[in-house]
């Protein structure tokens, strides 16, 4: 509960320190007052975007800080933690507080004396308060407001569903980007392929090896000057081996140096040479032969080579300049090729894994539908036996539920009804439908109820959650608007129960409703040095009968006792 809540220098407010009861908190006063000043600092408290405009003039800064019990509350605990923020004071209690400077420079938010993030105090005040502005019951005329209200109603067993539903869902969507992305750039990558596999298989053809010019190159030397080449190994063989030739004259030396080497000794190793020379001689001279054996006259083998040079040089032309880089470079179209290939297989995998998360959402969804299925037949229930007890006994309410075809382009998934549209929260669409009179036919409540029929569907769907909500604190700014009467009490009625289940503050007009407060604070406005101030003061007994008279619209006698009969009936005097 809010146990204190300390307003300085907002607005119009100079210096406010409120001091709330569990249950009811009634804020009344006259039209103007500054009530909804209130409430508007509190939001602020509770994580609300805040305008330097709202810093009182004249002023640095504007401060709002509230005590708040929550107890063993988990959830607090659970927003503080996450945020690394100390939990409570050692007594179940948060000390929350913010800075509003006039130059929108140095705004501060502080939980337990820490400063904290804005968005840290945005998730505790959602946790801990549900506020409903003046305007806010008008949520209930957008139909996209109902499927919330719907799964909040539900309770942990469709929440869980849901949320795995909706995890499923933004999965699903993040991947169907990536997909598209991929996809995209699909054909992009055919193209690129095609050419791949074309220059591939124009070098593979070919299928040149390292080396391999230089070696053809040698053997187109030979081929080609194979005549010459003959005619010079002939000449040079008859020089050495034909008649009068070289081998033959050295020949006849042979004798002459074997008796020089019978007198002298000492040549016997210029003989052993002279020898190895002749036989040199000889052997080159028979290679000369074979040589001019082997050289080919026929110009066969030429062409070949030739035509398999011409090969290579198209090769290098395109892909080189030389043949060690043809070969690099087909080495590095392999590697790309291969990675469109992965790209494709990737492709592949990913259609397959989309099935998949399709596959489980087609199980999740039912499960879902089912879920908010058994939670709209339970609310409808509820919501019917509070209208009555909000004097709307004729009238009839019931949440209708289907599920929107697929179009073009919408994220989308097949189940039993066909291809169902997917919405961030599931596949459901939900509307509220309602009659207030008898023989009506059911329509949207936008186009049946009024202003003051919305504010009490709006307190019968707050009174049927209150027992399943965990927020602790609930706001109302004048939800009283467009109702009178023994609706009005009524309406008193159904809040001073809500607040046996949580703490209520509530602004309001009506006696009825005031009379109900277990806290009573009179808002007004008065000067003060030169200065419009906004003062609160909570009521003592009589000083609350003051009041009632007064809303009641007289100082009379009369007023005064219909006054304290409100008050009587509120405590259980008159049922």
């Amino acid at each position: 509960m809010l146990v204190t809540l300390n307003i300085n220098d907002f607005a119009l407010i100079e210096r406010l320190t409120l001091d709330l009861e569990p249950g009811l908190n009634v804020f009344t006063g006259e039209t103007g007052a500054g009530k909804s000043l209130i409430i508007q600092a509190f939001s602020l408290l509770l994580g609300e975007r805040a305008k330097s405009e709202v810093v009182r003039r004249g002023k640095k800064r504007a401060g709002i800080e509230a005590t708040f019990d929550i107890g063993q509350d988990s959830g607090a605990h659970f927003i503080l933690d996450g945020h690394g923020l100390p939990l409570d004071d050692g007594e179940g209690r948060i000390l929350v507080s913010r800075t509003i400077s006039s130059d929108a420079r140095s705004n501060r938010c502080f939980v337990n004396g820490s400063m904290s993030p804005l968005l840290a105090l945005k998730e505790l005040g959602d946790g801990l308060v549900d506020l409903h502005g003046q305007h806010d019951h008008q949520r209930l005329l957008r139909t996209a407001e109902h499927l919330c209200v719907l799964d909040e109603f539900g309770g942990p067993p469709l929440a869980k569903v849901k949320k795995e539903v909706v995890a499923a869902i933004s999965a699903l969507r993040d991947f169907e980007k990536e997909l598209r992305l991929l996809q995209a750039k699909e054909r992009e990558r055919v193209i690129e392929r095609d050419n791949l596999k074309f220059q591939l298989d124009e070098i593979s053809a070919i299928s040149p090896q390292e080396g391999e010019e230089e070696s053809l190159d040698s053997r187109h030397r030979i081929l080609a000057n194979a005549e010459k080449l003959r005619g010079l190994l002939t000449g040079l063989e008859e020089l050495l081996t034909g008649d009068g030739a070289i081998v033959d004259s050295l020949r006849q030396g042979w004798s002459k140096l074997d008796e020089i080497c019978e007198i002298d000794e000492s040549l016997e190793k210029t003989r052993t040479n002279y020898h190895e020379a002749v036989y040199l001689l000889e052997e080159v001279s028979a290679q000369l032969s074979r040589s001019c054996e082997e050289v080919d006259l026929d110009g066969e083998e030429l062409q070949e080579v030739e035509e398999r040079l011409g090969e290579l040089s198209r090769l290098t032309r395109k892909y080189g300049p030389s043949l060690t880089d043809v070969l690099a470079y087909q080495e590095e179209l392999h590697s790309r090729f291969s990675s469109l290939q992965q790209d494709e297989k990737t492709l592949n995998e990913a259609d397959e894994r989309l099935a998949k998360m399709r596959e489980k959402l087609q199980e999740l969804l039912p499960k879902l539908t089912k879920e908010r299925q058994k939670a709209a037949r339970k609310l409808e229930k509820a919501v019917i036996k509070q209208l009555k007890h909000l004097g709307m006994g004729p009238a009839k309410f019931s949440v209708k539920m289907w599920q929107e075809a697929a179009r073009d382009g919408d994220l989308a998934v097949e189940l039993a009804e066909g291809s169902c549209r997917l919405y961030t929260e599931g596949a459901d669409r939900v509307e509220f439908l309602i009659s207030t009179n008898v023989g009506e036919e059911q329509a949207s409540l936008a186009k049946v109820a009024s202003g003051g029929e919305v504010s009490r569907v709006m307190l019968a769907l707050k009174a049927a959650l209150a027992s399943r909500d965990k927020v602790p604190i609930m706001v109302f700014d004048e939800i009283d608007t467009g109702i009178g009467g023994e609706t009005a009490w009524n309406v008193a009625q159904k809040l001073q129960e809500v607040s046996r289940n949580c703490q209520c503050l509530c602004i309001t007009h009506l006696p009825q409703i005031a009379a109900c407060a277990d806290g009573h604070y009179r808002v007004e406005k008065s000067g003060q040095a030169g200065r419009t101030v906004i003062k609160v003061t909570p009521l003592e007994p009589e000083e609350r009968v003051g009041e009632l008279t007064r809303m009641l619209g007289g100082d009379s006698d009369t007023a005064r006792e219909h006054a304290k009969e409100l008050l009587s009936r509120a405590k259980g005097g008159e049922s």
